[in-house]
């Protein structure tokens, strides 16, 4: 039974975007491409999270991007994300950045990663987070898709605390939630049913954030997105 489940209209949903969503209306920017040669022998959960998409997924030319306006998000990117990959440019408007964004995660780094997974050392987000390697894509095999739009009823979730999440939690206040900005995230095998509820990725925004979101396909109810408030 989805008790902790509400579901609304595209409208209804659209207005919390629209709401939290506030954009630069200023588009002449620069791109700065940084030679940086930092390379770090350790992987930190804010870390994980950075470069496992590109790993699981193979997805090597994929582009992490990290909001890169707020000096606290600036300064933990830097320090624990940066070090891993090989391509790093900033998205710069009006003399200041407003992106960083990370390409092609290195041999080193990947080599941390695969060997901590490997050790089952992994924060236990990026298990539940990617269960396959199905990114939900739409092409030959399924051209469109019907989205049906669920409000999480937060309280019936119970919220969890893991262990070393403090930096990727700041940085997702920082770069998100205290700017009223939607961070959209896109999971991969989730599909709606009850045990979703006990998601640790879920229960993890759960304990900090003030709205979640769920795009589900209707076809066959598998989550597509995830949106956090």
């Amino acid at each position: 039974m989805l008790d902790w489940l509400e579901e609304i209209t595209s409208e209804d949903y659209e207005t919390d975007i629209t709401e939290t969503n506030i954009t630069s209306e200023d588009r002449d920017f620069r791109i700065v491409k940084i030679n940086e040669n930092m390379e770090s022998d350790r992987m930190t959960v804010l870390g994980q999270v950075s470069v496992s998409g590109p790993i699981l997924l193979d997805s090597v030319n994929s582009v992490t991007q990290i909001y890169g306006r707020d000096e606290t998000a600036r300064a933990l990117t830097w320090e624990e994300v940066v070090p891993h990959f090989n391509e790093v440019k900033l998205v710069v408007i009006k003399d200041e950045i407003e992106t960083i964004m990370l390409k092609k995660v290195k041999e080193c780094s990947s080599a941390i990663f695969k060997s901590m997974k490997e050790r089952n050392e992994l924060s236990p987000l990026i298990y539940d987070f990617y269960r396959s390697k199905d990114r939900n894509f739409l092409g030959p095999h399924k051209m469109s898709r019907t989205i049906k739009h669920f409000s999480v009823h937060i309280h019936k979730l119970e919220p969890i605390h893991l262990e070393e999440t403090a930096t990727l939690q700041q940085v997702i206040e920082h770069s998100y939630f205290f700017r009223k900005k939607v961070l959209m995230l896109s999971p991969t095998g989730w599909v709606l049913e009850d045990e979703l509820r006990y998601s640790v990725t879920l229960r993890f925004l759960a304990s900090f954030c003030s709205k979640l979101k769920l795009l589900v396909d209707a076809d066959d109810m598998k989550v597509v997105g995830v949106d956090a408030i």
